[in-house]
């Protein structure tokens, strides 16, 4: 069920120098009573573009900012799906650069919150992967 899986996403840390690497952790939760099939590759790209996770992020501005960078990756392949059981997580760390895939130079207080999607059932490895969308927790982080 959709409430036994849950995505979280945290910040490294609350503040950042404006030239600074912003670290964003995402964790995808199996809270369930069973072993759960997830497409783990967690890809970061546009929320429409191949990839597992795509961030909305609102500057400063209250504006929210555009995903910059040119991701191709292609399909998943079969290693790219794993096995999480109960209470048990996978996860990512993304460092996203300050004028790479958003522009996080402004200063001032960012909102981020992050999106898994995954349309990949696995069945050519004999998988029933997870398919749908999760959103997570807001999070906030400053640039200084």
């Amino acid at each position: 069920m959709a409430q036994d899986i849950q995505l979280q996403v945290a910040s490294a840390k609350e503040q950042y120098q404006q030239d600074e690497p912003i670290v964003i952790r995402v964790m995808l939760w199996n809270f369930g009573e069973d072993p759960q099939v997830f497409n783990s590759r967690l890809a970061l790209n546009n929320e429409n573009g191949p990839g597992e996770i795509s961030f909305k992020i609102i500057g400063p501005s209250g504006q929210t900012l555009p995903f910059r960078a040119r991701v191709n990756i292609g399909s998943p392949e079969q290693e790219d799906f794993a096995w999480v059981l109960p209470w048990n997580s996978i996860g990512r760390q993304y460092e996203l650069e300050p004028q790479a895939e958003f522009d996080l130079r402004k200063k001032g207080k960012y909102q981020l919150v992050a999106r898994y999607t995954n349309r990949q059932k696995g069945e050519a490895w004999s998988h029933q992967a997870w398919v749908g969308t999760l959103t997570s927790n807001p999070i906030t982080f400053e640039v200084k």
